[in-house]
């Protein structure tokens, strides 16, 4: 699985909220699950890129 580069910002925000979750969890096992569940909601797959062939294109009538 692919995972697209996320934005120097989001990566800062992941590796506060991760060691947020160290630190309450102090390295358990529950602690490193909720780490991988954080990794996987940020890289979360893009939704399918809409085809030019379904898109209709709306005219203006003069």
């Amino acid at each position: 699985m692919e995972h697209r580069r996320l934005s120097k910002g989001l990566r800062r925000h992941i590796r506060q909220e991760k060691a947020a979750v160290r630190r309450k969890f102090n390295n358990e096992t529950e602690g490193q699950e909720k780490i991988k569940e954080l990794i996987l909601k940020h890289h979360a797959p893009e939704p399918p890129a809409v085809s030019e062939t379904k898109v209709k294109s709306k005219k203006r009538k003069i």
